[in-house]
């Protein structure tokens, strides 16, 4: 997994660069339409926090893949969730996920709002079924059920 190294000036310069055009998104959009971004792994938590805060201003709908699903960051995501969730930001990920033992422990720990298996990592089409149909699918459920989803 790639992240940027934030020490470097210029990856700084193009950091406040993006969080600039995402904030004029939002402006050219509006405030009534949904604003969604995906960084893709890109982040540490200190530097997700950073991001999130940025972009207060901007009432992010969701925000996906801010920082690894990997087991070793559960506890970093799981602040980063909290602090999106006390912002009403969705935390959306796990398309790298494999199977539903991949699955389980980033849904019973509620570590995203939104989970988007990838059916060519989940393991296909009857690994995609036994995801859905897993007994921890309550955090699924919820974000179907989330005001803020409609």
């Amino acid at each position: 997994m790639y992240r940027e190294d934030f020490a470097q000036n210029e990856v700084r310069r193009k950091f406040a660069n993006g969080i600039d055009c995402i904030l004029a998104c939002r402006e050219a959009i509006g405030p009534d339409v949904m604003l969604m971004i995906d960084c893709h792994w890109r982040f540490d938590e200190k530097i997700a926090l950073e991001l999130l805060r940025a972009l207060e201003p901007a009432k992010l709908w969701w925000a996906e893949c801010l920082v690894s699903e990997r087991a070793e960051h559960h506890a970093a995501l799981q602040r980063v969730r909290r602090f999106a969730e006390e912002r009403g930001m969705l935390l959306v990920g796990g398309e790298r996920q494999v199977g539903v033992l991949g699955f389980e422990p980033i849904i019973r720990r509620r570590l995203l709002d939104v989970v988007m298996p990838d059916i060519k990592y989940a393991g296909g089409y009857a690994a995609m079924r036994e995801i859905a149909q897993h007994p921890y699918r309550p955090a699924s459920n919820e974000s179907l059920s989330d005001p803020r989803l409609g």
